[in-house]
């Protein structure tokens, strides 16, 4: 995980970098954007939000909450 500021917004977000990256392979992938997706749809007070989600161009996966 990695501390970083969102630069549109000027507020300090957290990036979560899929373990294995471009190699997790297509099951670790599709975890990965489960937990993207269930993460999204979930609203409560002590659970992040997701606010953006995407590869690099190395092919990690990542997603971006508070």
């Amino acid at each position: 995980m990695y501390l970083a500021i969102q630069m549109t917004t000027k507020r300090w977000v957290a990036i979560k970098l899929m373990h294995g990256g471009a190699h997790a392979g297509s099951a670790g992938r599709a975890r990965f954007e489960r937990e993207v997706q269930i993460l999204g749809q979930l609203d409560h007070p002590n659970i992040v939000k997701i606010h953006d989600s995407g590869s690099t161009p190395d092919g990690s996966w990542y997603y971006v909450m508070d």
